[in-house]
């Protein structure tokens, strides 16, 4: 089997594969999120918004891993953390809120919708 390559640097394989979720609206950013995780050893799905990677959360299996886009249509990245953390489900879903955004308030705003990090 060839090695793979991320950044310059060969991959490690994961110990166990995680489910993974990315929602975000630029295809270009999507695809390249999409291909680090998938080159990771992680099933992945994309998603272009909010509302359909709602759908996607409400499976009976969910992702466990999910990076999320702060600003993108029909619903954001901060309401859809929001709404995922008030499920409480198990196991626990480990959140990435993407954004480029830096103004400190806008980081204090994100990190209470409930994300791991930003």
């Amino acid at each position: 089997m060839r090695e793979q390559f991320c950044l310059g640097r060969p991959i490690q394989q994961p110990s166990s594969a995680l489910r993974a979720l990315v929602a975000e609206d630029d295809p270009m950013f999507r695809r390249i999120l999409q291909s680090w995780l998938e080159a990771w050893g992680h099933e992945v799905t994309v998603m272009e918004n909010g509302a359909l990677a709602w759908s996607i959360l409400q499976q009976e299996r969910p992702p466990e891993l999910l990076i999320l886009d702060w600003v993108m249509p029909e619903m954001d990245g901060t309401g859809l953390c929001r709404r995922i953390r008030e499920q409480q489900r198990s196991p626990y879903q480990y959140i990435l809120l993407v954004t480029g955004k830096n103004d400190r308030q806008d980081v204090v705003r994100g990190l209470d919708a409930g994300p791991m990090t930003i």
